[in-house]
């Protein structure tokens, strides 16, 4: 028979490892985008369109922007920090924090903004998945730096930075 330390312990994690723990959080984590996205577009009517997709013509992308390269760092271990973005953003509108994890979520006129965290090894909260997500259901997922850049300006604006 095993000690009862040891069977404690694992019974804490649900006889899981911490990573398999930290596993577990970020599949959470993309689950709870996927719930805050429809939960934003919860109070739209539920009616269905088809639309044509025409396939874009290539063009020369753009530089990506110094907050495009930060959040491009999601899920990587430079990522940025909860408090890093906190500043850079400014107080979110819905803010969840839960265990190993947190999500905030920026709501603008054009779209949502959900920045997913989860702790690192040192316990500090660092980006693991950011999106944008539309303001209105029948409207189309704007690009993450679009939807980044107006939360960014919302911030200075309410700051009095800009």
């Amino acid at each position: 028979m095993s000690s009862g330390a040891g069977q404690q312990s694992r019974h804490c994690l649900g006889g899981r490892s911490p990573a398999s723990s930290r596993r577990m959080w970020k599949r959470f984590a993309r689950f709870a985008v996927a719930a805050v996205a429809g939960g934003v577009l919860g109070g739209c009517a539920a009616t269905t369109t088809t639309t044509a997709t025409v396939a874009p013509t290539p063009a020369a992308a753009p530089a990506p922007t110094p907050l495009a390269t930060l959040l491009a760092r999601a899920g990587q271990a430079d990522a940025p920090s909860l408090t890093a973005l906190s500043r850079t953003f400014g107080q979110p509108d819905v803010q969840r924090r839960e265990g190993a994890g947190a999500i905030l979520t920026y709501r603008l006129e054009s779209c949502a903004l959900v920045l997913v965290f989860a702790a690192d090894g040192r316990n500090e909260f660092r980006l693991s998945e950011a999106s944008a997500q539309p303001a209105r259901a029948e409207a189309q997922a704007p690009e993450l730096a679009e939807c980044a850049a107006a939360a960014e300006a919302r911030h200075r604006t309410r700051d009095g930075t800009s």
